[in-house]
Protein backbone atom coordinates (compact mmCIF):
# COMPACT_ATOMS: atom_id res chain seq x y z
CA UNK A 1 0.00 0.00 0.00
CA UNK A 2 2.08 3.25 -1.20
CA UNK A 3 0.64 7.16 -0.27
CA UNK A 4 -2.77 5.77 0.89
CA UNK A 5 -4.47 7.09 3.61
CA UNK A 6 -6.98 5.27 5.68
CA UNK A 7 -9.54 7.00 8.10
CA UNK A 8 -11.41 4.81 10.76
CA UNK A 9 -14.33 5.42 13.13
CA UNK A 10 -14.71 3.17 15.64
CA UNK A 11 -18.15 3.71 18.26
CA UNK A 12 -16.34 1.87 21.43
CA UNK A 13 -18.59 1.79 24.77
CA UNK A 14 -15.82 1.69 27.81
CA UNK A 15 -14.85 -1.62 28.63
CA UNK A 16 -15.02 -2.81 25.31
CA UNK A 17 -17.99 -3.25 24.78
CA UNK A 18 -18.30 -3.13 21.52
CA UNK A 19 -17.12 -1.82 18.28
CA UNK A 20 -18.17 -0.54 14.79
CA UNK A 21 -16.40 0.63 11.89
CA UNK A 22 -18.87 3.88 9.69
CA UNK A 23 -19.00 3.52 6.43
CA UNK A 24 -17.64 3.48 3.70
CA UNK A 25 -16.24 -0.09 4.74
CA UNK A 26 -12.29 -0.30 3.54
CA UNK A 27 -11.56 -3.56 1.14
CA UNK A 28 -8.35 -4.76 3.58
CA UNK A 29 -7.90 -7.87 1.60
CA UNK A 30 -4.41 -8.51 -0.80
CA UNK A 31 -5.25 -6.61 -3.58
CA UNK A 32 -3.86 -2.93 -3.42
CA UNK A 33 -6.04 -0.59 -2.65
CA UNK A 34 -7.37 1.94 -5.53
CA UNK A 35 -9.61 4.37 -4.58
CA UNK A 36 -7.43 7.61 -5.06
CA UNK A 37 -9.68 9.07 -2.48
CA UNK A 38 -7.63 7.37 0.09
CA UNK A 39 -4.36 8.82 -1.65
CA UNK A 40 -2.85 11.78 -0.80
CA UNK A 41 0.22 13.61 -2.36
CA UNK A 42 2.68 14.55 -1.48
CA UNK A 43 3.22 12.08 0.66
CA UNK A 44 4.07 13.86 3.99
CA UNK A 45 6.91 13.77 6.10
CA UNK A 46 6.79 11.12 8.87
CA UNK A 47 6.14 11.95 12.34
CA UNK A 48 8.42 11.14 15.57
CA UNK A 49 7.57 7.93 16.80
CA UNK A 50 6.39 7.43 19.60
CA UNK A 51 6.92 4.80 22.27
CA UNK A 52 4.87 2.08 23.87
CA UNK A 53 5.26 0.51 27.04
CA UNK A 54 3.42 -2.34 28.46
CA UNK A 55 4.17 -2.87 32.57
CA UNK A 56 3.13 -6.19 33.79
CA UNK A 57 3.33 -4.91 37.71
CA UNK A 58 0.97 -5.90 41.53
CA UNK A 59 -0.70 -4.84 44.15
CA UNK A 60 1.73 -6.81 46.22
CA UNK A 61 5.15 -6.14 44.62
CA UNK A 62 7.25 -4.23 46.60
CA UNK A 63 9.96 -3.55 43.02
CA UNK A 64 6.69 -2.12 41.56
CA UNK A 65 6.76 1.16 42.56
CA UNK A 66 10.55 1.79 41.60
CA UNK A 67 9.71 0.66 38.05
CA UNK A 68 7.09 3.21 38.01
CA UNK A 69 9.20 5.92 38.82
CA UNK A 70 11.71 4.72 36.04
CA UNK A 71 8.44 4.97 33.35
CA UNK A 72 7.12 8.12 34.95
CA UNK A 73 10.56 9.62 34.54
CA UNK A 74 11.08 8.32 30.56
CA UNK A 75 7.41 9.52 30.30
CA UNK A 76 8.54 13.53 31.42
CA UNK A 77 11.71 13.60 30.02
CA UNK A 78 9.36 12.79 26.52
CA UNK A 79 6.19 14.55 27.03
CA UNK A 80 3.45 12.85 24.75
CA UNK A 81 5.67 10.55 23.20
CA UNK A 82 6.42 7.64 25.98
CA UNK A 83 2.50 5.96 26.55
CA UNK A 84 2.79 3.73 29.35
CA UNK A 85 -0.18 0.67 30.53
CA UNK A 86 0.22 -0.53 33.56
CA UNK A 87 -1.26 -4.20 33.68
CA UNK A 88 -2.26 -6.65 36.27
CA UNK A 89 -1.76 -10.41 35.50
CA UNK A 90 -4.94 -12.60 36.93
CA UNK A 91 -1.57 -15.10 37.96
CA UNK A 92 -2.71 -18.30 40.30
CA UNK A 93 -3.17 -17.84 44.00
CA UNK A 94 -1.08 -16.84 45.96
CA UNK A 95 1.09 -15.48 43.45
CA UNK A 96 0.81 -11.66 44.17
CA UNK A 97 -2.72 -11.53 45.90
CA UNK A 98 -3.99 -7.80 46.31
CA UNK A 99 -2.69 -6.83 49.86
CA UNK A 100 -4.86 -7.51 53.22
CA UNK A 101 -7.61 -4.79 53.18
CA UNK A 102 -7.11 -3.48 49.40
CA UNK A 103 -10.66 -2.41 48.06
CA UNK A 104 -10.11 -3.46 44.70
CA UNK A 105 -8.61 -6.26 42.78
CA UNK A 106 -7.18 -4.96 39.25
CA UNK A 107 -5.91 -8.48 37.97
CA UNK A 108 -7.55 -9.67 34.60
CA UNK A 109 -7.19 -12.35 32.14
CA UNK A 110 -6.87 -9.89 29.71
CA UNK A 111 -3.78 -9.02 30.94
CA UNK A 112 -2.77 -12.66 31.29
CA UNK A 113 -3.55 -13.27 27.67
CA UNK A 114 -1.17 -10.40 26.26
CA UNK A 115 1.49 -11.65 28.56
CA UNK A 116 1.55 -14.81 27.06
CA UNK A 117 0.85 -14.16 23.16
CA UNK A 118 2.41 -10.71 22.48
CA UNK A 119 5.18 -10.24 25.57
CA UNK A 120 6.28 -13.62 26.94
CA UNK A 121 5.28 -15.63 24.05
CA UNK A 122 6.66 -19.00 25.30
CA UNK A 123 4.66 -19.55 28.46
CA UNK A 124 1.80 -17.39 29.79
CA UNK A 125 3.03 -18.37 33.62
CA UNK A 126 6.66 -18.05 33.18
CA UNK A 127 7.06 -14.69 34.38
CA UNK A 128 5.58 -15.41 37.48
CA UNK A 129 8.15 -13.99 40.26
CA UNK A 130 9.83 -11.38 38.24
CA UNK A 131 7.36 -8.66 38.41
CA UNK A 132 8.18 -6.33 37.16
CA UNK A 133 8.77 -6.32 34.03
CA UNK A 134 7.14 -6.06 30.35
CA UNK A 135 7.52 -4.69 26.97
CA UNK A 136 8.55 -1.85 24.91
CA UNK A 137 6.75 -1.15 21.55
CA UNK A 138 6.67 -5.18 21.23
CA UNK A 139 10.55 -5.61 20.51
CA UNK A 140 13.47 -7.74 22.21
CA UNK A 141 16.07 -5.88 23.40
CA UNK A 142 18.12 -7.43 21.44
CA UNK A 143 18.52 -9.78 18.58
CA UNK A 144 16.84 -13.24 20.02
CA UNK A 145 15.86 -12.28 23.14
CA UNK A 146 12.53 -12.76 24.84
CA UNK A 147 10.38 -9.37 24.84
CA UNK A 148 9.57 -9.36 28.57
CA UNK A 149 12.43 -7.31 29.98
CA UNK A 150 13.12 -5.94 33.36
CA UNK A 151 12.89 -2.48 34.68
CA UNK A 152 16.80 -2.14 34.29
CA UNK A 153 16.03 -2.72 30.26
CA UNK A 154 13.67 -0.41 30.11
CA UNK A 155 14.96 3.65 29.55
CA UNK A 156 17.74 2.27 26.92
CA UNK A 157 15.39 0.23 24.94
CA UNK A 158 12.53 3.77 25.30
CA UNK A 159 16.04 5.66 24.15
CA UNK A 160 16.89 3.52 21.16
CA UNK A 161 12.80 3.19 20.41
CA UNK A 162 12.44 6.86 20.19
CA UNK A 163 14.86 7.35 17.42
CA UNK A 164 12.94 4.50 15.24
CA UNK A 165 11.67 6.29 11.74
CA UNK A 166 8.07 4.72 11.30
CA UNK A 167 5.84 3.73 8.54
CA UNK A 168 2.89 5.62 8.99
CA UNK A 169 1.81 9.04 10.61
CA UNK A 170 -1.32 8.36 13.34
CA UNK A 171 -4.09 11.00 14.37
CA UNK A 172 -6.39 10.14 17.79
CA UNK A 173 -9.31 12.02 18.82
CA UNK A 174 -12.26 10.46 21.35
CA UNK A 175 -15.21 11.96 22.53
CA UNK A 176 -17.14 10.73 25.52
CA UNK A 177 -20.81 11.23 25.85
CA UNK A 178 -23.37 9.14 28.29
CA UNK A 179 -20.44 6.38 28.88
CA UNK A 180 -19.95 6.09 25.51
CA UNK A 181 -16.54 6.56 23.40
CA UNK A 182 -16.39 7.86 20.12
CA UNK A 183 -12.75 7.47 19.02
CA UNK A 184 -11.44 8.66 15.54
CA UNK A 185 -8.14 7.55 14.48
CA UNK A 186 -6.50 8.71 11.13
CA UNK A 187 -3.64 7.00 9.52
CA UNK A 188 -1.29 8.39 6.94
CA UNK A 189 1.05 5.89 5.71
CA UNK A 190 4.51 7.51 4.48
CA UNK A 191 5.60 4.49 2.58
CA UNK A 192 4.99 1.09 1.51
CA UNK A 193 4.04 -1.39 3.89
CA UNK A 194 3.69 -5.14 2.53
CA UNK A 195 3.08 -6.27 6.48
CA UNK A 196 0.00 -7.21 8.24
CA UNK A 197 -1.43 -4.07 10.04
CA UNK A 198 -3.61 -4.04 12.73
CA UNK A 199 -4.85 -1.44 15.25
CA UNK A 200 -5.64 -1.80 18.61
CA UNK A 201 -7.39 0.84 21.10
CA UNK A 202 -6.87 0.82 24.66
CA UNK A 203 -8.74 2.69 27.71
CA UNK A 204 -6.61 3.40 30.53
CA UNK A 205 -7.28 5.58 33.22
Amino acid sequence: MKKSFIAICCLAAFLFQGCKEVPPVINFGSQKVTDTTYVVSPVPAAQAHNVLVEEFTGESCSNCPAAHDVLDAAAAANAGRVNVISLYQNLPAPIDLPPGGAHYDFRSDAAKTLSGSTIYTTNADANIGSLPGGGVDRVPATSGTTTWLGSATWTGLITSRLSVADSLNLEVSSTVTAGVATIIAKITYTQSVSTLQNLSIAVVE
